[in-house]
């Protein structure tokens, strides 16, 4: 059809040769400057997470065995 447009296809007539765009693609937000996703202290902070949540498993478990599998708690 003469004249009409679609987007992403060049026009055929040069007097609008501009090519229509995606919105995503005529846009890029400017990069951010770089941080780093896994700060020391964050680490540091996790780490001590862990530490406790596996200390409360291994006293759970602790409190759980059994003596000579009859089912008596230690």
């Amino acid at each position: 059809m003469p004249g009409h447009r679609t987007e992403g296809v060049l026009p055929t007539d040069d007097s609008q040769a501009t090519m229509i765009l995606p919105r995503e693609i005529m846009w890029t937000p400017p990069p951010r400057p770089y941080s780093n996703p896994f700060p020391r202290a964050r680490l540091d902070e996790r780490d001590q997470e862990l530490r406790v949540k596996t200390a409360r498993w291994e006293a759970l478990l602790a409190s759980l065995r059994v003596v000579g599998g009859r089912g008596e708690p230690r």
